[in-house]
């Protein structure tokens, strides 16, 4: 018997939109701002997405800092690692982004 495995995708759909404002909070952490073309999924504070931005390779993760509003407005930080600290500095406003998520990494209790 051949065992395959299988992927779910479900609601982590690749989404698109473009970087509003890009903000350094310190040496090590960026603010970032995406308005997104449509919100598949609304994510919880804590969340993550991976993010991909016209011309910076790969996708790189970010923490959503409150719920989006009305606008499909996230608001987002990421810790500048050595492999995107230099990435950081060309993503400006107007860059294209693509968007898989929102992740959770919390493990829920059963009550």
């Amino acid at each position: 018997m051949k065992l395959t495995k299988f992927r779910k995708q479900g609601s982590k759909q690749i989404e698109t939109g473009f970087v509003i404002d890009n903000l350094p909070v310190s040496a090590s952490q960026n603010n970032l701002y995406i308005k997104l073309d449509s919100l598949k999924a609304v994510p919880e504070i804590g969340d993550f997405y991976l993010i991909s931005f016209h011309g910076v390779r790969g996708y790189h993760r970010f923490t959503v800092n409150q719920i989006p509003d009305e606008n499909d407005l996230l608001n987002l930080t990421i810790e500048n690692d050595s492999v995107f600290k230099d990435g950081s500095k060309s993503i400006t406003s107007g860059t294209k982004v693509k968007i898989k998520g929102p992740f959770n990494d919390s493990i829920k209790k059963a009550s």
